[in-house]
């Protein structure tokens, strides 16, 4: 397919016509792409939406990078653990509250858990590779 439909569609400000061509032809990446890029009101939740039910590691990759930039922390977090995807943990910890930080090895998002999930996450990938 040539994805030169979408993209025209988002040029002219038709994001939900792009967003239903990416659908329709399983680019399901691109697609959750244009719900956070292209659609403010609402997109982030649809988001969400879309990611659950075609639940795949790479539609929740893109949904925790979004999430994060959103401040929406603990929902970042739980969307790179679906999506097994540990490579944004120094961004997670940056977000975190300072006084809630101990070390590299341990966040505490202000009492709300003893330590990120996403830390054995991001352990095991780096003994991979």
């Amino acid at each position: 397919m040539c994805l030169c439909v979408p993209t025209q569609a988002i040029e002219y400000n038709l994001a939900e016509e792009a967003f239903d061509i990416y659908k329709k032809f399983n680019k399901k990446v691109e697609a959750i792409k244009v719900l956070l890029e292209h659609i403010p009101e609402g997109g982030l939740q649809r988001a969400v939406d879309f990611a659950q039910k075609v639940d795949e590691a790479p539609v929740y990759s893109e949904l925790g990078h979004a999430q994060l930039k959103a401040g929406q922390v603990g929902p970042a977090i739980a969307s790179y653990l679906k999506a097994n995807d540990s490579s944004n943990y120094m961004q997670v910890r940056g977000h975190t509250h300072p006084r809630c930080r101990n070390s590299l090895s341990e966040v505490q998002p202000c009492g709300t858990m003893r330590s990120s999930p996403l830390l054995p996450c991001a352990r095991s990938r780096l003994r991979e590779a």
